[in-house]
């Protein structure tokens, strides 16, 4: 028996250096890394499988307690023992603090959530562009993008739709498990902690495939003309059929992401090296320059939420520019794990017919 998910491989790749090197072209690099700096800023869902150097590690919003010193919106986070006798005046501070500006905070919550939905649509769209791009050697971001908004936004609700469903499944027997035991850390709660870490995991491995599959598949269906539901049914119609082969996918895919991680992080250690001996030779230069000029002193009062505001920015796009820059360095593999399930989904369905392929 043929695996398809092992002999796809070298085709893939001799495709990957076919687009990229034969002959080299360092603006196509450029355009399409930007691709896929874009499809990766919705974040999504951590597919198996695919390689998202954009993606994030790292916590966002976490809060140590025993963190250095610094003061959000008044409330003093800074140092001291958890035990401090004075903890429980620093909790009243904050939830007064939290009180007091309930409608910024909501303000700031609503548009922190249409900012990450907004990604999350872009991310979608560029699938398509990212599709485009690959199998026509040539890039036109705007008019991909507007080509495929609509398909875009429809892969955009189907994602929606099943996380919001996935929070459902993990807020609905919480809110049951309350209302009947109440708050207690009896066997019972134990028991329903345990199944529920079960069931977590196993939601988990679900959302992922789900989401890993709809980019893998539903995508190029629907870059063929179906909708997001009819190619998820045509994906699972031939699943059924190629089990086995199936199977090895997924397997074949783990493997390769585990190597892809590997050659990506060894990749991104190398350029922030590189990036980092100007900036070795540049930051003690700024701080001359400003401790001349007295940025402290103008960064001070009623100017100091200015300063820190332009500091964050400045972070901010000092962090873009550097995922950018890896995502450039890593650009193969992307380009890869993109021909490798595009051959693999035209072995398994013999309807499924791309001639850039060949």
């Amino acid at each position: 028996m043929t695996w398809h998910a092992i002999d796809l491989i070298e085709p893939a790749v001799n495709k990957t250096i076919g687009l990229l090197f034969k002959p080299f072209n360092m603006k196509f690099w450029l355009k399409l890394a930007l691709i896929v700096f874009l499809m990766g800023s919705g974040g999504g869902g951590g597919n198996f499988g695919s390689y998202n150097p954009g993606g994030g590690g790292g916590n966002f919003g976490s809060y140590n307690p025993g963190g250095g010193g610094g003061n959000f919106g008044g409330y003093n986070t800074g140092g001291g023992d958890f035990n401090d006798s004075d903890f429980g005046d620093r909790v009243n501070q904050f939830t007064g603090w939290v009180r007091d500006n309930i409608a910024l905070i909501a303000a700031a919550a609503v548009i922190l959530i249409l900012i990450i939905l907004l990604l999350v649509y872009v991310s979608s769209v560029m699938c398509f562009v990212f599709l485009e791009s690959v199998l026509k050697s040539r890039i036109e971001i705007i008019a991909d993008f507007r080509k495929y908004m609509s398909k875009g936004f429809w892969v955009f609700l189907f994602n929606l739709t099943v996380g919001i469903a996935f929070l459902l499944c993990i807020i609905i027997p919480v809110l049951i498990y309350y209302f009947i035991f109440g708050i207690s850390f009896g066997v019972g709660f134990w028991i329903f902690m345990i199944f529920g870490i079960f069931a977590l995991i196993l939601l988990i491995i679900l959302m992922i495939f789900i989401s890993s599959f709809t980019k893998d598949f539903v995508v190029p269906y629907m870059y063929k003309g179906r909708g997001v539901v009819e190619g998820w049914k045509r994906l699972l119609s031939v699943l059924r059929k190629n089990v086995a082969q199936a199977i090895m996918y997924v397997i074949m895919k783990i493997v390769l992401a585990i190597a892809a991680m590997i050659l990506g992080f060894i990749i991104a250690i190398i350029v922030i090296v590189i990036l980092a001996i100007p900036g070795i030779i540049i930051a003690p230069l700024a701080i001359a320059i400003g401790a001349a000029v007295g940025i402290s002193g103008i960064c001070s009062g009623v100017m100091l939420p200015v300063c820190i505001a332009v500091a964050v920015i400045f972070v901010i796009a000092v962090i873009l520019v550097l995922v950018y820059l890896i995502t450039l360095a890593t650009l193969p593999i992307p380009v890869f794990f993109r021909y490798y399930s595009l051959k693999f989904l035209t072995k398994i369905d013999e309807e499924f017919n791309l001639p850039e392929l060949d």
